[in-house]
Formats: structure tokens, sequence, C-alpha cells
């Protein structure tokens, strides 16, 4: 038997080469994220979520997070999933939460509605600790000043919740701290992405959009609750009414990074609209 060409001994056809190979150059942790989602995405929803993913992981902030929600994806599946591990703690709906493509979630404003993560700090947490930690959320709109909760923990905890705009214009917080912090900074919109970083005692900051906005507090310590974190309300509270686009949990951040973490995930949210 003649052997001919070597692109014909490895079963290829003449004027094949390597070169021809494509892979598809996501990023093994995008392609998990694909593969959870019930409905496959687009190429174009694939390029945005491993533009982020790879972003994230450039600037280390990716290992610095237990878990994240970006909660404007393209249906109310892929949206609930937790992109840092995507076959774990997937979000659920509690009650009656409204969910729009591309935009997020809005509870209806009624105690008991609400996004569970079944996640908790004290039970469930692998790179944060107590004096370091932070969590993120992305608002997609601004609501009058109202004393509903924007994310708290599901029972009796009362040392983990967050009030973005209270009356007055400025909001209210706890973050591991048996008392609550008042931000100062006067604030009518409350779209974008915001942070409430603790990473001492005496060094606990808001940040929004990437930037400072009031801080550093200072707040007893408090033990990570063993209770579940949930995503627009505290329990047993009136639920927030604002649009939720994004929510996370990771350690606590510098201002470089915080702006590094902001810059990943704007990229997200303006490529979705």
């Amino acid at each position: 038997m003649k052997t001919g060409s070597s692109a014909f001994r490895l079963g290829f056809p003449l004027g094949f080469s390597c070169g021809n190979l494509r892979t598809s150059g996501y990023d093994v942790s995008s392609s998990a994220i694909f593969a959870a989602m019930s409905s496959p995405p687009s190429a174009a929803r694939k390029a945005l979520i491993d533009t982020a993913v790879k972003a994230l992981k450039a600037s280390g902030e990716w290992d610095r997070l237990e878990v994240l929600y970006v909660l404007c994806g393209a249906d109310s599946q892929a949206s609930r999933l937790n992109w840092k591990a995507p076959a774990s703690y997937a979000a659920t709906v509690a009650g009656t939460v409204a969910f729009v493509a591309d935009r997020g979630f809005t509870p209806d404003g009624v105690a008991g509605s609400y996004l569970a993560t079944g996640w908790a700090t004290g039970s469930n947490a692998s790179v944060i600790s107590q004096n370091d930690w932070c969590v993120s959320l992305w608002s997609g709109s601004t609501t009058v000043a109202s004393s509903r909760y924007d994310w708290g923990t599901l029972g009796t905890d009362a040392d983990n919740m967050v009030r973005m705009r209270l009356t007055g214009d400025t909001g209210s917080f706890r973050l591991n701290s048996g008392t609550s912090i008042t931000q100062p900074t006067s604030v009518t919109d409350t779209t974008g992405l915001w942070t409430w970083d603790r990473s001492s005692p005496s060094d606990v900051n808001v940040r929004r959009n990437g930037s400072q906005l009031s801080g550093p507090h200072s707040a007893t310590s408090k033990a990570h609750t063993t209770e579940p974190l949930i995503i627009g309300s505290d329990d047993g509270n009136l639920s927030t009414l604002r649009q939720l686009r994004l929510f996370a949990i990771g350690r606590s951040r510098s201002t470089v990074q915080e702006a590094a973490f902001y810059s990943a995930m704007l990229a997200y949210m303006s490529g979705v609209g």
C-alpha cells in the first residue's frame, strides 16, 4: 500500500494544515456557565460572558469571589446561575418576582418576595473571612426613598442587610455588625454597581460604580451567619422594588480592585443594553 502524502496519512485532504484547526477560545469557566444553561446561549451572549470572565481573571478578582449572580441574562434560568460554580447554589424565586430578559429581576415589594441563594457566609465560604469580605449589588432602577430591604438573610439574623435609599436619601446597612451604619452621602439615583466592603472593624466602606461613596466607617464585628443570604429583601421585611441586575460576594476590595470589578461587569451590562 502506498503511503502518499502526510496529509493523506492523517486522513486530512490535500492543502490542509494545522493552521486550519480552530478552537472556541472560551475560558473553561465560561464553558461551564454555557453548559449549565437550559437554552444554549447565542454566540453574542457567549462572547459577553467570556469577556467578563476573562477580565475578572486577568484582574485577579475571579479567584476572590465566592458567588457571582449575573441576574440580567437571556432567560430566568440562565440569570439565576452562580457563575463561580454553575452547578451549585442557583438562585430560586420566592414570592412574586418579575423577570425581564437583559434587565433582571424585580420583587413586588411584599414581604416574602426575593431570590434565595441557599448560600451562607458562615457555612459555605471558602475565601472570605469575618473582616475580609464585601457584597455587591447592581441596581437597574431608582425608586423612591423607603425602608425596603435590598438584600439580607433568610432567618432571624439581623447583622447583615442593606437599605440603599431611606427617607432623606441616605442609606443604612450592616455587614457582620450588630448595629447599623448610616451611609450619609445623599443619593437620589441608585442605579449602577453598589458595594458594601469590610476589611476591618474600623474600615467599612460603601462604593458606587467603582468609586468611593462613603467611609471608612467603624462597626464592631459579628461572626458570619449560617443563614443563607437572599437577594431583594431581608426575611420578614418588605422587599425592594428595585430591578436587580447582579449580586456578588467576595473578599474585601481596594479601590483599584473595585474599579477593576466594575469595569469587567460594566462591559457585560453595556453589551446587553
